[in-house]
């Protein structure tokens, strides 16, 4: 997925489709605003994250997983 960056991009994208589709403003302001929100989502995520960077998976996976045939190296 995007990074909040990314997300904030494409709503600036959506805003200026506006001015070439004004029929469908309400479309585009709509999904410009849709992607600031994954933006702010992807910031607080990003926040947390390093709180839980110390934190063990609960099943981590294995390096030859079964099956594949594949040695780790």
């Amino acid at each position: 997925m995007e990074n909040a960056q990314q997300c904030r991009a494409i709503a600036l994208l959506c805003r200026q489709q506006v001015s070439f589709h004004p029929q469908d403003s309400w479309k585009w302001l709509a999904q410009a605003e849709r992607w600031e929100h994954l933006a702010d989502a992807r910031l607080v995520l990003n926040a947390e994250a390093p709180k839980s960077a110390n934190a063990k998976p609960a099943n981590p996976v294995p390096a030859n997983p079964v099956g594949t045939g594949t040695a780790a190296a």
